[in-house]
């Protein structure tokens, strides 16, 4: 489950500061989720370390099922060391060099056909996480893990 709204590049850092002031796209559960968020990055001191570029191909079932698969290709990212820096996209590096990410989404019944598909060109089922590979490729918990918790101590 994830809530998502859109925000204009221009307003994301004064979003993170608290500071803009206006509610995101009028409801109450993308506001009420923006705010939990805000409480967690700033309760926390979060910042952030990695930005993750990729390129996705989505494609949704239109039978009346759920189901949506999508492909994300062209994993890259950079070092992002504070807020001015989340949309740098200088010194980016390929993430998962010659390989995508296919996820399969559906809500309760997987159809039938999905999983020959999967038997047919051998593909096994394992967590990927993008932002992981991101930083294990930057190396940023040796180079920044340290460096946060100093922040965390003050």
């Amino acid at each position: 489950f994830k809530d998502r709204t859109k925000i204009q590049l221009s307003e994301v850092i004064s979003f993170l500061e608290g500071s803009n002031g206006k509610s995101l796209d009028g409801h109450t559960s993308i506001q009420d989720s923006a705010n939990n968020f805000l409480f967690h990055y700033k309760s926390k001191r979060l910042v952030p370390i990695v930005n993750i570029i990729y390129d996705r191909e989505a494609f949704e079932c239109k039978l009346g099922s759920t189901l949506r698969v999508t492909f994300d290709k062209n994993i890259r990212s950079s070092v992002a060391t504070g807020i001015n820096e989340l949309f740098n996209d200088s010194k980016v590096k390929t993430s998962l060099e010659d390989f995508f990410v296919l996820e399969i989404k559906f809500h309760k019944v997987l159809p039938s056909w999905v999983p020959r598909i999967i038997n047919k060109f051998h593909l096994r089922r394992e967590a990927v996480s993008k932002y992981t590979i991101s930083v294990e490729r930057h190396q940023v918990n040796d180079r920044f893990y340290p460096q946060y918790l100093s922040l965390m101590e003050n």
